[in-house]
């Protein structure tokens, strides 16, 4: 049963990760660029898999490296997402993922318009680099609060 449900959660994730891509060129440079639409019944899916295998983290983990494009094409699911991975992480322990977590979190809050939402959940990012000394995620947490702002 255990393997049964990670192979259904990679299997998830495949098709997450299946998309259709279009093809857009770009107005002010005239250059063409390939975007992806995420498949919407993927999000829910990923939010109701729980594992039983005792390798939560793993699951955190693919979560967290969810390309940007892809949960900038539904931004309301993928603030769910992110606020059960930083969850998840937490009670677990996983204190990296809970700070990866966060940042996609505040991401997906910028973009939707809940700017105060998104510079706490830098802050909480920071925080747990910080904390674990990861230097470059520090980096990157400031150079992405930074640009916000």
């Amino acid at each position: 049963m255990r393997k049964l449900l990670i192979i259904i959660f990679y299997l998830e994730l495949f098709l997450f990760f299946s998309c259709s891509e279009r093809e857009t060129k770009t107005e002010s440079t005239g250059i063409f660029h390939t975007s992806l639409s995420a498949n919407p019944a993927t999000f829910d899916s990923l939010l109701i898999f729980d594992t039983v295998s005792g390798n939560m983290a793993r699951q955190i983990d693919s979560i967290n490296v969810i390309d940007r494009s892809i949960t900038f094409s539904n931004i309301e699911k993928s603030i769910i997402l992110f606020q059960k991975n930083v969850a998840d992480a937490r009670v677990i322990g996983y204190q990296l993922g809970e700070a990866k977590a966060s940042i996609n979190l505040g991401v997906t809050l910028y973009l939707n318009g809940q700017y105060a939402e998104s510079v706490s959940s830098y802050l909480h990012a920071i925080r747990i680099f910080e904390a674990t000394n990861s230097i470059e995620d520090l980096i990157t947490a400031y150079g992405d609060l930074g640009y916000q702002m």
